[in-house]
């Protein structure tokens, strides 16, 4: 049942991503990520719990977005964090937000450094340095931000229209908050 469709979701959500269509995203990670590690799970916990429709449907609406801003904090982290995974998805020319953001708004020098760097396993420190640099000008980092900030209040709405009890709510707003606002 439930473990059947996280693990269904999540092969879709990997086939989608091995077709790098940039035009969609947030359908692969809502499907690769969101679907195991955030909505499979609390939809397995509150089934184990004999949760009623009405509690699933509205941690269904919770999860999703929570999920997707999850995957997005991941992209600015690889981009903007942990020194150890620096340029990582770069190199690797990997389809993320906050690239495609960045390329999509990039112009003359700034749009050929950032293509330079993408996709070359061979770029330099430099190089990817200087294609961060880029990726931080063209406004793509603020505009993720702005996304994952839209998906949380999504979230935590959803959450407050389920009628789900107080405490249950704060846990999961908790939640909500390490996953999607967390620095490594």
């Amino acid at each position: 049942g439930c473990f059947a469709e996280m693990q269904l979701a999540a092969v879709t959500g990997q086939q989608l991503d091995l077709l790098a269509n940039a035009a969609d995203v947030e359908k692969v990670y809502e499907l690769k990520t969101g679907s195991y590690t955030v909505r499979g799970p609390l939809r397995m916990g509150a089934l184990m719990a004999g949760a009623p429709t009405r509690v699933l449907n509205a941690l269904d609406r919770f999860a999703l977005p929570v999920g997707i801003a999850y995957q997005l904090r991941d992209d600015l982290l690889s981009v903007f964090g942990d020194p150890k995974t620096f340029g990582s998805d770069l190199r690797a020319g990997k389809n993320t937000v906050v690239l495609l953001t960045a390329l999509k708004r990039a112009r003359g020098r700034d749009h050929r450094v950032l293509k330079a760097a993408v996709g070359n396993s061979r770029a330099t420190v430099t190089e990817l340095k200087q294609a961060v640099e880029v990726i931080e000008r063209s406004g793509a980092r603020a505009a993720v931000e702005g996304r994952i900030d839209e998906l949380v209040g999504s979230a935590l709405a959803a959450l407050r229209a389920g009628r789900l009890p107080p405490n249950g709510i704060e846990l999961l707003e908790g939640a909500a908050r390490v996953l999607t606002l967390r620095r490594s």
